[in-house]
């Protein structure tokens, strides 16, 4: 599960959510498509669980 300790601003989610949603379908575990997905941004967003 993806989820956010704080609020996440539109763009960035907008920005980041369909990149960890391409990474998932592409096979990665969720922890890794998501810390590829923000690698260059500064965000809230953690992952929470290892995934099926």
């Amino acid at each position: 599960m993806v989820a956010s300790a704080a609020s996440v601003r539109d763009e960035v989610a907008c920005e980041v959510l369909p990149e960890v949603h391409r990474r998932l379908a592409g096979g990665e575990a969720p922890a890794l498509a998501l810390a590829g997905a923000t690698a260059d941004l500064p965000t809230t967003l953690v992952c929470l669980g290892s995934g099926w």
